[in-house]
């Protein structure tokens, strides 16, 4: 399967001229409805993107050009298993296919999510050959979140208007690495939004809560 794979990425790159620049690595998962007594490996009990608890789950790893989000490289596994497990998986099978991808292209950068982030992931990254873009978790860089809007400033491509970024430097993972922190009062507006849907709910929740205690009394 894995020379199939290899030959099979190798002709699309060939026949459809892809550009690989920037590759976009994720991963996702599938409801099964494999019996739960069936004994087979793939499908287990894990984070469903469905949000259903009660079926068995296989997940799924692509990494897709940024044109046409091609398939260069898939990975099917256990549904329990977390995506940085996985993310090492695909990086190692990625690396030795490094050399017949540069010469398509010299400069690729891999572009992948928070939940594939971990020390091991970051070693392998730096001594891969690729370039990346990834994302962190805010929460873990406090003080960054309370830098003032003043300090960031506006994107000039008109799609991303009127998005505000701030380019700085930090160590992360060991490393002197180049952050880019950014503020959308787009989805600022949305996120205010949904929290105040939220509380609206629990408020109406403890509304009724309070007049049934009232009727018991």
């Amino acid at each position: 399967m894995a020379a199939i794979s290899a030959a099979l990425t190798q002709r699309l790159l060939e026949q459809f001229h892809l550009e690989l620049s920037s590759l976009i690595f994720d991963c996702t998962n599938f409801d099964t409805f494999i019996d739960t007594e069936n004994p087979s490996q793939l499908p287990q009990r894990g984070h469903a993107k469905s949000k259903r608890s009660d079926l068995r789950i296989i997940g799924l790893a692509l990494l897709v050009s940024v044109d046409f989000h091609v398939p260069l490289l898939w990975k099917v596994y256990p549904g329990n298993q977390h995506d940085s497990v996985t993310f090492v998986q695909v990086l190692q099978e990625l690396t030795q296919r490094y050399q017949a991808l540069a010469r398509d292209c010299q400069s690729i950068t891999l572009v992948f999510d928070k939940g594939n982030n971990s020390a091991r992931n970051q070693e392998l990254l730096d001594g891969s050959g690729f370039h990346f873009v990834g994302s962190l978790v805010p929460t873990h860089f406090a003080d960054l979140l309370t830098l003032p809007l003043g300090k960031y400033k506006p994107l000039e491509d008109p799609r991303l208007k009127p998005t505000l970024a701030l380019r700085l430097t930090r160590e992360v993972w060991g490393q002197e690495r180049t952050l880019v922190l950014t503020f959308s009062p787009e989805l600022q507006r949305k996120q205010i939004r949904g929290i105040q849907q939220h509380l609206g709910k629990k408020r109406r929740a403890l509304e009724e809560l309070q007049a049934k205690l009232r009727r018991s009394q």
